[in-house]
């Protein structure tokens, strides 16, 4: 999914059902999953922009991917933002059914399963 070797189509493919997979699955208790994977996947197209020749209409792509990469969105809805702005970059065309997936990732609200715990100061 980030090996260097690996294509610009064959990473978006697993980074977009590692996404969609988790994201049916999400629960509380899985925070830290989507953050990882959101974090590999933001670090990876942060590479990938660098190399414009790889991607489709890299001026108009890149400032959107960027922007998805260094938003405050958090967890899983960062990865699908990052992911739908990265559909216009390849050649890979995603299904109506996955982007309307990715779309309702994109706009879920983060909770943070921990808002009630009690901090100690």
């Amino acid at each position: 999914m980030t090996a260097p070797d690996c294509s610009i189509d064959r990473a978006f493919n697993a980074q977009v059902w590692l996404v969609v997979w988790i994201g049916k699955g999400a629960r509380y208790w899985l925070r830290e999953v989507p953050n990882h994977l959101t974090s590999l996947i933001a670090r990876d197209w942060k590479k990938r922009i660098l190399f414009r020749s790889e991607l489709r209409s890299p001026r108009l792509t890149v400032p959107e991917i960027e922007r998805e990469c260094d938003s405050r969105t958090e967890g899983i809805a960062k990865a699908a933002r990052i992911l739908l702005a990265a559909s216009n970059a390849v050649t890979i065309r995603l299904s109506d059914g996955v982007r309307r997936q990715l779309q309702e990732l994109a706009s879920a609200e983060v909770v943070n399963p921990y808002r009630f715990a009690a901090t100690h100061e």
